[in-house]
């Protein structure tokens, strides 16, 4: 879409959208206390990682502020839930939630992400994040492959033809 007017049709819908789930695999939500994850004074963007900040505190006195730059350990994956408004003037579409909106961050699960690194990415690699290896104020994207067990074929087998039956009454 051009400036929030269809330009094109296409057969298939998309395969995914940065942010979705993958999978019905199982997923896991990143614990919080009462009033925890809100989105950050610069908004939370949808589909990146993110870490949490004590420039907001919940109930229990854990930091509840979540931002798409930090150091130290990520606190997950903000998935795409609807959640995402659009809050720029005449933009056909939006993936970031604005500050001070509820949020949820996922510790674990399969989603779509976008790979800006420079390495191809290919089915059953895994997405993380390497803390060690880059900036804090980063959001990066390393991927890593998931070790894939052997997979052996079966032989085929014809079937037998069906018998005859008359379906007439």
């Amino acid at each position: 879409m051009s400036n929030g007017i269809q330009s094109s049709v296409t057969v298939q819908p998309a395969v995914g959208v940065v942010g979705d789930f993958a999978s019905a695999n199982p997923r896991f939500s990143q614990l919080a206390g009462p009033g925890a994850i809100v989105a950050g004074p610069s908004g939370l963007v949808i589909g990146k990682f993110a870490w949490l900040s004590y420039s907001q505190v919940d109930g229990d006195g854990a930091p509840a502020a979540a931002n798409n730059f930090g150091s130290g350990a990520v606190a997950g994956f903000v998935g795409r839930a609807q959640q995402g408004l659009i809050t720029t003037y005449l933009s056909p579409a939006g993936m970031t939630i604005p500050a001070g909106f509820q949020a949820t961050l996922f510790s674990g699960g399969d989603f779509w992400a976008q790979n800006s690194g420079a390495s191809a990415a290919r089915p059953g690699m895994k997405l993380t994040r390497a803390i060690s290896t880059v900036p804090s104020r980063s959001l990066p994207q390393v991927l890593r492959r998931r070790p894939r067990p052997p997979q052996r074929r079966l032989p085929l087998v014809p079937l037998p033809p069906l018998p005859a039956r008359s379906w007439a009454t």
